[in-house]
């Protein structure tokens, strides 16, 4: 059995991941669900914050795509803001799942 007190290994990282990194640690932390260690460089992304980012991207941004639709057709131009704001939380989610996924896929290759 892990002890839960011992420092597991970082994940592994490649060049997409870093260029995703500054991204996805920004939307954690405006989340309000920013990982103990601070960053998601050395954090394992889990399957429900993976699943939970998919979800998000596809109905917030697919709210967010209606509603734009709404203020191009004559709607206030107030409501491009929430438009805005959407699209902002709907990316940053699915880069979030991006690199939890890419995270998954690089550690089940470096266990073989």
């Amino acid at each position: 059995m892990l002890d839960p007190d011992s420092p597991r290994p970082a994940p592994p990282l490649d060049a997409l991941q870093l260029r995703l990194l500054p991204v996805a640690d920004l939307f954690m932390v405006l989340m309000w669900s920013r990982p103990a260690s601070g960053t998601l460089r050395d954090t394992p992304v889990t399957l429900a914050s993976i699943l939970l980012g998919l979800v998000t991207f596809g109905v917030v941004g697919a709210a967010s795509i209606g509603l734009l639709g709404h203020v191009l057709g004559g709607g206030h131009p107030l409501w491009l803001v929430v438009v805005l704001l959407g699209l902002v939380v709907a990316v940053g989610a699915l880069v979030v799942s991006v690199f939890g996924v890419r995270q998954r896929l690089l550690a089940r290759g470096a266990a073989r």
